[in-house]
């Protein structure tokens, strides 16, 4: 029973690991200097942290 637990948590990890590194991938092939000053480069890669 435990087993089934460790396995299905492993699976669960690793699919949101390859979710996240999927929507990281393609955020960052969007160009968001149009809705950023150049002065606000620290803000606008937290916000594409928080959208990942």
């Amino acid at each position: 029973m435990d087993q089934y637990f460790a396995e299905e948590a492993i699976l669960s990890m690793t699919s949101h690991i390859i979710f996240i590194i999927i929507t990281w991938r393609v955020l960052q092939s969007v160009n968001f200097d149009a809705f950023f000053r150049k002065q606000r480069v620290f803000e606008a890669r937290v916000l594409i942290i928080f959208i990942t």
